[in-house]
Formats: structure tokens, C-alpha cells, sequence
């Protein structure tokens, strides 16, 4: 920084200190699929969506009880009864997830489903992500079943980190090649992460210095006397 007076121009030190503290925050979101408290069989969650191929046997909440699978925990699921219809590309979407951009976060569920007699009849579950409850904003695949048979509860778990923060939607797409393919039961849908507050403080940041030199003169340097003055240049005497 400079001051400029009648004398000469002065640099003196300054020192810029900037500290962010970053604040961690752990975000977690799950879904049991067992509020409220039902019998029988009910509509998706507050919030969720589903689009199913035949309307008999939708993709929704069911008691567990009622499709035959039981419950990874609690009594309901989200899934689908078995169909006696060729093909099936049926989805379920969440409701709008708030998640903050460059945050690796941890999406997991518990899926049981028995399959057919062979392969061709076995189901595949896909876990995909996207900003709309639509099959065609659905543009990010998380991982898929490979159309095999679960026949007890099984965890899969899988990766996702946005680009940028702002809401996502989960979707889950059931297909089947064949009929008789059985049930496909899900539960405890669950995202983790740790998120980063940045904010102000005075410990755990960055710290910047910018230093000039400091006005200095020691009377010995020819060139602070011009023309061979008795004072440096812009000094005066009395």
C-alpha cells in the first residue's frame, strides 16, 4: 500500500490475513417405506412417483406380508407383484433430494427378489439418478441387479457425486424380459455423505501475506542527493 506525501512516496508493510473455517456436516436421507402405518397395500411415499407398465400389478408400497417377501425391517416394501404378462419397465421415483455439487455421496438399499424358473424370467433392477421424476431425466445409471435372483435380503450400494448442488431424483426401473418372474421387494433406501460449510473464523483457513518493502534511507547512498545536496531528494532544511 503507498501514501504519497510532499517528500517522498512511502511503502510500508501490509499484511492481509483471509481464515475460512470449514464446518463438516453429515447428511444422511432414508426411507423405510413404513410411514404411515398401513394394511394391505398403499400408495408411494410423501413425495415419490411411479410409472408402471400394467396397472394390475403396480410399482408401489405393498405390505410385505402381502407380496411375500416380508420386510428387511418394519412390514412395508416398495415393489411389485409377480406378472403374468410379457415385459415389464416399470419405475420409481423419490422426491426431490437436496445434494450439494463435488460431494461423493454413499446410496444404498436392500432388494429380494426370487426370480423364474430360468433365467429369461429373472428381474433386473436398475438405481439411476436424474433432476426430474421422468424416465427420460433419468440420465445417470448407479448400478444394476443383472437380472439374477436374490433370493434372500442383499445390500447393493453404490457411488454418486454431483456436479453442481441442486435437487436429484432416484429412480428405480424394474425390467423383465418374461412373465412369471416374481416379486421384487426393496427397503431402507438410504444416502450418506459428508458435506462442507464454508465460513468465516480465525482458525482453520487459509492464510495470504502481501509485504512491500518499508521506507527506508540511510544517508549514504550518492544517488538520495542530487546534484550534490546537503538532504536527500524532496528533503528540505532549516
Amino acid at each position: 500500500m503507498n501514501f504519497s506525501t510532499p517528500f517522498k512516496t512511502l511503502a510500508f508493510s501490509c499484511a492481509l490475513t483471509v481464515a475460512a473455517q470449514a464446518n463438516a456436516k453429515e447428511f444422511s436421507y432414508l426411507e423405510t417405506f413404513d410411514e404411515p402405518a398401513f394394511s394391505g397395500s398403499a400408495a408411494l411415499p410423501d413425495g415419490w412417483a411411479s410409472v408402471s407398465t400394467f396397472p394390475a400389478s403396480p410399482m408401489m408400497r405393498y405390505a410385505g406380508s402381502y407380496i411375500g417377501s416380508g420386510a428387511h425391517s418394519g412390514s412395508s416394501v416398495l415393489g411389485t407383484l409377480q406378472t403374468s404378462s410379457f415385459g415389464r419397465d416399470d419405475y420409481a421415483f423419490s422426491k426431490a433430494i437436496s445434494l450439494k455439487g463435488g460431494v461423493e455421496y454413499t446410496v444404498s438399499f436392500w432388494v429380494k427378489m426370487p426370480g423364474g424358473s430360468a433365467a429369461p424370467f429373472n428381474n433386473n433392477v436398475k438405481l439411476m439418478v436424474g433432476t426430474a421424476q421422468t424416465k427420460e431425466a433419468m440420465t445417470t445409471t448407479l448400478g444394476e441387479t443383472t437380472a439374477t435372483k436374490i433370493a434372500d435380503w442383499e445390500q447393493k450400494t453404490y457411488k454418486f457425486t454431483p456436479d453442481s448442488d441442486g435437487d436429484y431424483y432416484f429412480g428405480f426401473n424394474i425390467i423383465t424380459a418374461m412373465y412369471m418372474s416374481s416379486y421384487v421387494a426393496i427397503d431402507d433406501f438410504q444416502i450418506t455423505g459428508e458435506e462442507t460449510e464454508t465460513g468465516g473464523g480465525e482458525t482453520g483457513g487459509t492464510e495470504t501475506e502481501e509485504t512491500v518493502d518499508l521506507f527506508k534511507i540511510d544517508f549514504d547512498n550518492d544517488a538520495d542527493f542530487a546534484n550534490g545536496a546537503k538532504v536527500p531528494e524532496d528533503w528540505t532544511s532549516t
